[in-house]
């Protein structure tokens, strides 16, 4: 999938609810039949310099984002495959990179966060020792249960599964079924 800047956000056929937010609408790119649920923010702000040559949010086509989600680049990068769904109140940080494939179901209340805070110095207070980020990528087809947690450096092959409630810290490959916290391999699917 190409990744691009625009200066106009919307494709064709979009529906944004009124009460949506979009921040740094020419680092936003939302393609055709896109839905935008109500008090969802979606925000390319730079607020942290990366080193990453990707930034801003890429929305596939026939994508929906439910109502109270976030989705922040944080000065790295979101990309939203086609006819992905991320249900209410869902949290994106993509500070290292977010790639998320196509056909990919996310239940509510997810948080999937592309960053670490940096804290080893005992006499520097937390908030000033900046963030470290390796990127989450996401794969096709995969469905993501409700309040689970996906973290910085995670992989999730082509057509897994994770269970709700969840905390994915470690890579899953292609077509598991994982569990728990921290989440771990139940099965593989069709077997």
């Amino acid at each position: 999938m190409e990744f691009e800047k625009r200066s106009n956000p919307s494709g064709n056929n979009i529906c944004i609810d009124e009460r949506a937010t979009l921040i740094q609408n020419d680092m936003i790119h939302i393609a055709d039949d896109v839905i935008v649920g109500m008090y969802a923010t979606i925000n390319a702000s730079p607020k942290i310099k990366t080193t990453l040559s990707k930034e801003g949010i890429y929305i596939g086509k026939k994508s929906k984002i439910g109502a109270f989600s976030i989705l922040e680049s944080v000065g790295g990068y979101i990309s939203l495959g086609e006819e992905c769904s991320i249900k209410e109140y869902c949290l994106i940080y993509g500070t290292g990179g977010v790639e998320i494939g196509n056909y990919v179901r996310i239940a509510t209340h997810v948080s999937i966060i592309a960053e670490n805070h940096n804290y080893d110095d005992i006499h520097l207070p937390i908030f000033r020792q900046g963030v470290s980020y390796k990127g989450i990528k996401i794969g096709n087809d995969v469905l993501i249960g409700t309040r689970t947690v996906i973290l910085d450096g995670v992989t999730i092959e082509d057509g897994c599964v994770v269970g709700a409630g969840s905390v994915v810290t470690d890579s899953i490959p292609p077509n598991s079924v994982v569990v728990g916290n921290p989440a771990k391999i139940l099965r593989e699917r069709g077997r």
